[in-house]
């Protein structure tokens, strides 16, 4: 099979592949800030699975390694209580 290079639309030193875009972390993170108050981090992590140490962290934009699959469901989780408590 042939090399096919793919053209980079970023800028390598920029680019890591374990993180999600910094769009999708600022966009959570507006949402958390968004969310009904009665959207607890303890009740976000029973709903969704996801470690109320990492969600505390991600909150607080103190871990290094947030991993796009946590990111996804924390945003998909958070934008389905925005829109259902409109």
């Amino acid at each position: 099979m042939a090399y096919i290079p793919v053209p980079v639309t970023m800028e390598p030193e920029k680019m890591s592949p374990c993180l999600p875009d910094n769009s999708l972390i600022d966009k959570t993170r507006d949402l958390y800030k968004r969310r009904p108050k009665y959207v607890t981090v303890k009740l976000i992590a029973e709903e969704t699975g996801l470690a109320e140490p990492w969600l505390y962290t991600f909150i607080a934009d103190k871990s290094v390694d947030y991993g796009v699959k946590r990111v996804e469901k924390l945003f998909n989780y958070l934008n389905g209580t925005i829109k259902n408590n409109k």
